[in-house]
């Protein structure tokens, strides 16, 4: 490997500063993903960014479509993309296929390969596959397959070059790998997993009562700090025992510091009052079109 192919320090720097990101995040699954995505699409220069739970299968890759989430594309673009991979017209997807079978085979937790190291260009570009991208978009591509602790899905990340960019290169495959290595064990803890109960839809109320429970506040002193009535927060605080699915506030705050890693409160204090739109997080693509 060339010393232009290898990965820098600055790369090694900013997937170590991206996971941190991402860990003050870590709560909402969609919230850290969608961050994760932006910011890598940003730092190595892809167009698309696409995340969601995938079943590996030595026939390629089933994904769980509600957990699915991309940045890059624009409204039209998506939708257009939508239309044909439910059109019937999609044809087995080669890349995914190979790269299904190597993770199905291997024993590692993470696996992260660029197209070119699965198919070359002389199969690449007269396959079936490649035209249905093109349709789409969608040029060169590197994915990662992450296990998730006690769960048969993966954690599939996969990034696109836009049709006619240049080929992806191995360092740029390199800073996807690493941050996906890094990522690994702090999946189930300090970042959700697809599925599970996040702050992001949570109203601000029910923000600021949690906020409340998590600073040891008893019910009475949380209404009167938001001038509520004791009635109104004790609703607010069964709604909040439901949708993270516990029974005490014990449970609650064992969820929380198992998540966090660590004190949960400077972590809570971006979601206080504003959505996850007011806190600095990406909503859209920080990639754009080269």
């Amino acid at each position: 490997m060339s010393a232009s192919e290898r990965l820098r320090a600055d790369d090694v720097a900013a997937a170590y500063r991206l996971l941190g990101e991402c860990l003050e995040l870590g709560a909402d699954a969609r919230v850290w993903q969608r961050h994760m995505l932006s910011e890598l699409c940003r730092l190595v220069g892809f167009w698309v960014g696409v995340a969601g739970e995938v079943r590996p299968t030595r026939d390629g890759l089933a994904s769980d479509l509600p957990t699915m989430l991309d940045v890059g594309w624009d409204d039209s673009e998506r939708r257009r993309v939508a239309a044909f991979l439910s059109s019937g017209e999609y044809p087995p997807d080669e890349y995914c296929r190979r790269i299904a079978r190597a993770y199905v085979g291997g024993q590692a937790g993470e696996l992260t390969r660029s197209r070119q190291q699965l198919i070359d260009d002389t199969d690449w570009f007269r396959s079936a596959t490649c035209y249905a991208h093109r349709r789409m978009g969608t040029g060169d591509m590197v994915m990662s397959l992450t296990r998730t602790p006690g769960r048969n899905p993966a954690l599939g990340v996969g990034f696109n070059r836009a049709v006619g960019d240049r080929p992806i290169r191995r360092r740029e495959a390199g800073v996807i790998e690493l941050f996906c290595r890094l990522a690994r064990p702090y999946l189930g803890r300090g970042l959700a997993l697809c599925g599970e109960p996040g702050i992001a839809e949570l109203s601000p109320r029910r923000r600021q009562v949690l906020a409340g429970l998590l600073d040891g506040l008893a019910e009475k002193q949380i209404a009167a700090q938001l001038d509520l009535s004791v009635p109104t927060v004790h609703e607010h605080v069964t709604a909040l025992y439901r949708h993270f699915g516990v029974a005490s506030r014990g449970e609650l705050l064992a969820l929380f510091l198992r998540r966090r890693n660590g004190p949960a409160r400077d972590w809570l204090e971006r979601f206080r009052l504003n959505g996850p739109g007011g806190c600095g997080t990406a909503t859209g693509s920080a990639a754009t079109r080269r």
